[in-house]
């Protein structure tokens, strides 16, 4: 099933990967990601990466395809990515 605000949604989106993409050698840009993260970062995303498969999977094989599983799943695969970066410390 296809939103008609599907398109609206994804313009902000592309505009935001374009200007990560532009800006990628900033101190907050892409290439420096992989240096400022610590193991609780990595691990955290190798939960999200592990959840969206799961969710993925779960949304495929049964008829629970509704909004309110998408919204709580994203919140879920979001969840530990969040607390991460919420408890670490920065670099002196």
């Amino acid at each position: 099933m296809v939103f008609p605000w599907f398109p609206l949604a994804a313009l902000p989106m592309l505009i935001l990967l374009l200007v990560s993409v532009c800006f990628a050698n900033k101190r907050w840009g892409l290439t420096s990601v992989g240096s400022e993260w610590q193991a609780r970062h990595w691990v955290a995303f190798g939960i999200s990466f592990v959840l969206f498969f799961a969710f993925v999977l779960l949304v495929v094989k049964t008829s629970w395809n509704t909004p309110l599983v998408g919204i709580l799943g994203g919140a879920a695969i979001a969840l530990p990515l969040v607390i991460s970066a919420a408890t670490s410390r920065s670099k002196p």
